[in-house]
């Protein structure tokens, strides 16, 4: 994890007793993470290719009980199984990574990492680490809970 007043990197990992193409095909699945993901409320594509380099979506995540509301520019998608896409707000630019790799056919690890820098402002007074590290296990919390009960069906 670096620290600085100026970035911050974050790293979360789950285990989910699913295959990769069902985690893939939900992480993936833009327009209903707001139907399974506790941490956001809403997600759209406004421009582009889904999940092509350059296109964008909006989401709001709820960090802390306020909603906030991101424009987000993807950055690479090696399909399959890794997604990479950032923005910037208040001066702070956000890049998330979500991986999906496979432990055994019916066994994943998803790997969530985050970094948050700015030339100006100091990371900790707008993304609090503890905030930021609720909001990715919760994140990966649900996805692991939608795909295992695809899994039941």
């Amino acid at each position: 994890m670096a620290r600085s007043i100026f970035k911050l990197s974050l790293k979360e990992r789950i285990i989910i007793r699913s295959t990769r193409v069902n985690v893939w095909n939900t992480l993936n699945s833009l327009d209903s993470w707001a139907q399974w993901n506790s941490v956001c409320k809403t997600a759209s594509w406004i421009y582009g290719d889904p999940w092509s380099q350059g296109s964008k979506f909006s989401m709001s995540l709820i960090f802390s009980g306020i909603v906030v509301p991101f424009t987000v520019t993807v950055e690479k998608s090696k399909e399959p199984y890794h997604l990479k896409w950032s923005s910037t707000f208040l001066g702070i630019t956000g890049t998330r990574e979500s991986t999906v790799e496979e432990i055994d056919q019916n066994t994943v690890q998803v790997t969530d990492s985050k970094s948050f820098k700015s030339n100006f402002l100091p990371i900790k007074l707008f993304y609090p680490q503890g905030i930021i590290n609720k909001m990715s296990q919760e994140w990966l919390k649900s996805l692991k809970l939608q795909t295992e009960l695809m899994n039941i069906d």
